[in-house]
């Protein structure tokens, strides 16, 4: 999101006594962009968790600013169209005075961070950004390349430049359009401007559910926006003298539903109900008078944030999303604040130190212009080379630049070219020497499908096979089902354990988050490294009760289904939670080979701690032959050291902050071998 540059001219009185009106400046105007720009850049900060933003619509912010950005083209263009002035040489040197100084500096200054922040491979990326955003192509470049709301979002510099892109495209467009309609038909200038924007409504409308990516980044899904800004600037111009007998209530209401869009109503779409909200409060605002909400919208941090909120709006998403790339943890309130603090400190030097000097002429048009195409091939220049040579590799050592080149990849199976995941049980894979009957069965979620292809090759060598009974986000633990959802899981277990009955297996290998599911919490791991993602606890089928008793029933459930499976005279060997991380691991991993800090290493107490309930429970059954528990914490962690390894040498253990990667399924299904016995 961009704020609008041609949003932030004040519109000063004119000077000229003959004008046939007068342009005004509107401080609420400023006032409802500092509104906007805070909504914007608190969204992106995400105060709130990992999964749910503290202000679910502040991304609503950019509608406010294309809404207003509509009107204040229209007042300038139709201001000096009345007055036989207009000239797109002169407009356009405005806009570019308005945008081009800040831009480069920022674009400078980040290209410079990220020569020192960003490994290879994201600084190829962020090349690729910097060289469309430069030619205003980011929103075109963003379509085909990232979701805007994905966590990579949160570590992409310049993504938030997509909408600059979408109104420099506007203001290409327009004046030149509005032109050509005034010359040609002065009287249909209304009429016109009126259908265009429900011709862009309906597109967007039409193309939301098809292409929702594209609805959200193009110009002629946005251009509803900026044209009910350019249809309110032509009303007002028609009927400058009138005043409506509820001027005062309406910027009431308006700013109302602004702020009930942007608390509330993130729909994450380019049209719906926040959207369409924030529109139309905005729209209530613009065409108001004085009243209770100019009073609100007038007063002087507001009003001050709204003047520097263009280069507000271009530090903030830089700055955080390096600063997220260069720390190892999330940053916490305290770092996202001295984040944003460093953010507007910047964006105040960047208004008072470039913005106005060029903005007033104090630089002419050549030295403009010259200035910019240097600037311009400066960057190009650089971009082409990062993307030349890969991201300038030679900033690393080799050994480090082999490590970053490691992209792990879980280990699981694949049979006749179909991957072993959410598979029905009826078409359940069988790993393993191929035509034997399978006597083992793979249990348990994820997790368990991660060892699928490293099992495979174990069961090979041993003239054995195994069915594949797994369902992703399922724990092996019959009689239960994830909570706040529509769980299948115990329809699931329930076949898979009729399953083994009806094909005589007689050796199972169990392996889930069954902490995960019992606790219901994600993995933190006190050290900074907390896992993303919502909680996901199971409970009975039918339970009632508070969470204390839900992980009593939980815990029971497994004690029952590990005596079902031994009483059916099937052996049980059950993996119990490979140690979690908390941090990503490959993405850590980056950040501290190029940091020179390696390893990245966990606590042993703290898995011991989390996983207690677990090994009390396995506990019970050390005098069951048929229960044979399997401790992945033997495999990945040191006892002398007490910390638990994510990685050795050049290999990777995990994918992510949890799942194994093929290497680490490896190295826990050698460990495995050992135990497990094989049927001659």
């Amino acid at each position: 999101m961009q704020l609008n540059p041609m949003s932030q001219d004040r519109l000063q009185s004119s000077t000229d006594q003959h004008a046939p009106e007068k342009r005004r400046y509107r401080p609420e105007i400023d006032g409802l962009r500092g509104i906007a720009v805070l909504a914007v850049v608190l969204f992106h900060a995400n105060f709130g968790s990992s999964n749910a933003y503290a202000l679910q619509g502040g991304y609503l912010g950019v509608d406010i600013f294309f809404v207003i950005s509509g009107y204040l083209t229209g007042v300038l263009v139709l201001t000096d169209l009345r007055r036989q002035t207009f000239s797109l040489r002169d407009f356009y040197i405005r806009r570019a005075r308005r945008i081009l100084p800040a831009l480069f500096l920022v674009l400078t200054v980040t290209l410079c961070l990220a020569l020192l922040i960003l490994v290879p491979q994201p600084l190829v990326d962020f090349s690729r950004s910097l060289v469309a955003s430069i030619f205003f192509a980011a929103n075109i470049f963003f379509w085909w390349r990232i979701d805007y709301f994905s966590e990579p979002g949160e570590l992409t510099p310049l993504l938030h430049l997509w909408s600059l892109a979408v109104e420099e495209q506007f203001y290409l467009l327009f004046p030149p359009m509005l032109l050509l309609v005034w010359r040609c038909g002065r009287q249909a200038t209304l009429c016109l401007m009126i259908v265009a924007t429900a011709s862009s409504i309906l597109l967007a409308f039409h193309n939301g559910a098809v292409d929702a990516a594209g609805t959200f980044y193009f110009l002629y899904y946005r251009a509803w926006q900026f044209l009910i800004g350019a249809v309110l600037a032509k009303m007002r111009a028609d009927h400058r003298d009138s005043r409506h007998p509820f001027g005062a209530v309406l910027p009431v209401i308006g700013l109302g539903l602004v702020l009930c869009s942007l608390v509330l109503l993130g729909s994450r779409g380019a049209i719906g109900m926040g959207s369409i909200t924030v529109v139309i409060g905005t729209s209530l605002i613009i065409v108001g008078d004085r009243g209770p909400a100019f009073w609100l919208l007038t007063r002087r941090p507001l009003v001050w944030i709204g003047l520097i909120s263009y280069s507000l709006y271009l530090w903030h998403q830089p700055i955080l999303a390096l600063g997220r790339s260069y720390l190892v943890n999330a940053p916490g309130g305290s770092t996202l604040t001295l984040l944003l603090s460093a953010s507007f400190a910047l964006a105040f030097l960047s208004w008072r130190y470039v913005e106005q000097p060029f903005r007033h002429a104090a630089i002419n048009r050549e030295q403009l212009a010259a200035s910019a195409i240097l600037t311009v091939v400066m960057l190009v220049a650089a971009g082409l080379s990062s993307l030349l040579t890969g991201g300038f590799p030679g900033r690393y050592s080799q050994v480090q630049q082999h490590l970053l080149e490691i992209t792990p990849e879980r280990g699981i199976a694949y049979v006749e070219g179909r991957t072993c995941t959410r598979r029905a049980i009826v078409d359940a894979c069988i790993i393993g020497r191929p035509g034997t009957k399978p006597h083992f069965a793979v249990l348990g979620d994820s997790h368990a499908e991660t060892l699928t292809g490293p099992l495979s090759d174990l069961l090979n060598r041993n003239s054995a096979s195994a069915y594949v009974y797994t369902d992703a986000g399922c724990p092996f633990i019959i009689g239960v089902v994830e909570q706040n959802s529509n769980s299948h899981c115990d329809e699931y277990n329930n076949d898979a354990f009729q399953a083994l009955k009806a094909n005589q297996v007689s050796d199972v290998i169990i392996s889930d988050r069954s902490t995960a599911y019992m606790l219901g919490t994600r993995f933190d791991n006190q050290e900074g490294g907390i896992e993303p993602g919502l909680p996901f606890p199971v409970a009975p089928v039918g339970f009632r009760g508070d969470d204390h008793a839900r992980t009593l029933a939980v815990a029971s459930q497994l004690r029952e289904t590990l005596r079902r499976l031994a009483e059916n005279n099937i052996v049980v060997y059950y993996v119990l939670p490979v140690p979690e991380v908390g941090w990503n691991v490959p993405r850590t991993l980056v950040k501290l080979i190029a940091q020179g800090h390696l390893p990245l290493t966990t606590s042993l107490a703290v898995y011991l701690k989390r996983n207690e309930k677990v090994f009390d429970i396995l506990n019970e059954f050390k005098d069951n032959p048929k229960i044979i528990p399997i401790y992945p914490h033997k495999t990945f962690c040191s006892a002398v050291s007490g910390r638990c390894a994510t990685h050795e040498n050049d290999e990777i253990f995990y994918t992510d902050t949890d799942h194994l990667s093929r290497q680490g399924a490896e190295k826990l299904v050698a460990a495995t071998a050992k135990i497990i016995k094989f049927h001659d």
